[in-house]
């Protein structure tokens, strides 16, 4: 696994020709053994390929040779990776890739030889903060479903984006989201890497007179390459800010019952407009994600192109 041989050449490629689905999972394979790519980074772009263009994968297969997936990280060595991945080429569902996934993040994160995300010179790491575990739960707290879910599996690509889908979903008020977060860090102490400004994962800026949904989509990338608790806070307050300022897709529905654990959800006519326009939003939000992705560069550009070219401008 190394870096992906002659990026700029790839990259154009993909912007300027038609991509087959055939080319499409070679460039998936080489994105998941790239070194300069952290793995969860690949997460959300497959989910949004199965939903928008579900010939990219096949139907998941197993038995008569073909043995099912692991989803116990005890499972997840060097050699179940090596193997998962041959066997990827005789199945390659969404199910396959996705779990080879969570097999590298997890293998990236322990620094297991071949695995590790290769660092530059001008790499800054700055160790754990604790800012978040000093805060306490309200009694009889229950999480979100979802989140809770996540947890009881144990998997930590999972517990981030469930998460992460906690911050953007606007029907979740602030109090809900943080008392979220520090429900999952008591269950998951791993929750947060140590804080990292690299190629893949920038620095943050706090002038917030550049906070814009730009700005927001720029580090929502970053903070899925590096989950970093100074990451995750940052962001948390660019979207408040967002939504305080009311830009699309970004205001809050604020409910009056700020003790709830949970979003009610309306009936009748008015949850099938919201419903509309949070489909709407997120769409939107899918392709502004990808424009910012194919500025940042390198592997990530990559990532962005090939999913633009296969599903085209999301409607």
């Amino acid at each position: 696994m190394n870096m992906i041989e002659n990026e700029e050449e790839l990259l154009n490629e993909l912007l300027n020709t038609s991509v087959s689905i055939e080319k499409c999972r070679e460039v998936l394979i080489k994105l998941l053994n790239s070194r300069t790519l952290p793995a969860q980074l690949l997460l959300e772009p497959i989910n949004l390929l199965r939903n928008k263009k579900t010939n990219t994968f096949e139907f998941y297969k197993f038995g008569d040779g073909m043995p099912e997936i692991s989803n116990l990280e005890v499972d997840w060595t060097t050699n179940y990776y090596d193997e998962y991945k041959v066997r990827l080429g005789f199945n390659f569902s969404y199910e396959r890739f996705e779990n080879l996934i969570c097999v590298k993040s997890s293998l990236e994160r322990d620094g297991v030889k071949g695995f590790s995300i290769k660092l530059n010179k001008n790499t800054k790491i700055t160790p754990l903060q604790e800012a978040i575990t000093m805060k306490k739960l309200p009694n009889n707290y229950l999480p979100p479903e979802n989140l809770k879910e996540s947890v009881n599996k144990g998997n930590l690509v999972y517990i981030r984006s469930a998460v992460l889908a906690l911050l953007t979903n606007n029907n979740v008020n602030w109090t809900e989201l943080d008392n979220a977060v520090i429900w999952a860090l008591n269950h998951c102490n791993s929750l947060f890497d140590a804080h990292i400004e690299a190629n893949y994962a920038k620095a943050i800026n706090s002038n917030n007179s550049i906070w814009t949904t730009e700005y927001y989509f720029e580090q929502e990338v970053y903070l899925n390459a590096n989950f970093s608790e100074v990451r995750w806070l940052h962001l948390l307050e660019v979207r408040k800010n967002l939504s305080k300022n009311k830009s699309k897709g970004f205001i809050r529905n604020i409910t009056n019952n700020l003790n709830s654990t949970r979003t009610e959800i309306n009936v009748g006519k008015n949850y099938k407009e919201k419903q509309y326009s949070n489909q709407k939003n997120s769409n939107c939000a899918d392709l502004d994600k990808l424009k910012i992705m194919l500025k940042i560069g390198g592997g990530i550009a990559i990532l962005a192109a090939l999913i633009i070219s296969i599903i085209g401008k999301v409607k």
